[in-house]
C-alpha cells in the first residue's frame, strides 16, 4: 500500500467521512483537520470527497457523537459553505468503485473515496485505512 507523506505537504487530496467528522468533534486529529480547512479556503490545498460523504458525517456526527439535529445541520452547512469539492456518482465513478469493492472485498463506501482518489490521480486522506490499505492502486495520506 504506497502511503505519502505528512498532510502538511499536500496540495490535493480526496478526504473521508473518519477525517471530516473530526472537523465538528473533539477528539485525535482534529486540530490538524481544521488547519487543513483553513488551508483549503486559502487555496493552498484542493480537497474532494464523494458527496456520500455528507451521509456519512451526519451519521457518525448522530449515532458516533451524539449532537442534536441542530449541530449536524450546522455540520452539513458548514461542509457545503467549504470549498471542499463533491462529486456524485456518476458513470465513470460508481463503475470504478464497484470494481475496487469487488477485487478489494472492501464496503462500497471505501471504494467510492478509493475511486475518486484513483480518477482524479491525488492521495486519499483517511483516519480509517481499515478497508482502504488493501489497494495498493491509490496513495494515501493516513491522519494519525
Amino acid at each position: 500500500m504506497p502511503i505519502g507523506s505528512s498532510i502538511k505537504n499536500q496540495t490535493k487530496l480526496v478526504i473521508d467521512a473518519s477525517v471530516a467528522v473530526k472537523l465538528f468533534s473533539e477528539e485525535s486529529g482534529t486540530k490538524e483537520m481544521e488547519s487543513l480547512l483553513g488551508r483549503c479556503f486559502e487555496g493552498k490545498v484542493e480537497l474532494y470527497a464523494p458527496d456520500l460523504l455528507i451521509y456519512e458525517v451526519a451519521n457518525a456526527l448522530y449515532k458516533g457523537v451524539k449532537l442534536d439535529a441542530n449541530k449536524i445541520t450546522a455540520a452539513i452547512e458548514t461542509l457545503y459553505n467549504s470549498p471542499i469539492q463533491f462529486f456524485s456518482p456518476e458513470k465513470l465513478l460508481a463503475t470504478s468503485a464497484v470494481s475496487l469493492m469487488v477485487r478489494h472485498n472492501i464496503t462500497f463506501y471505501d471504494a467510492a473515496y478509493a475511486a475518486l482518489a484513483r480518477v482524479l490521480h491525488v492521495p486519499l486522506l483517511s483516519a480509517d485505512m481499515k478497508g482502504h490499505k488493501k489497494i495498493e492502486s491509490v496513495e494515501f495520506v493516513e491522519l494519525s
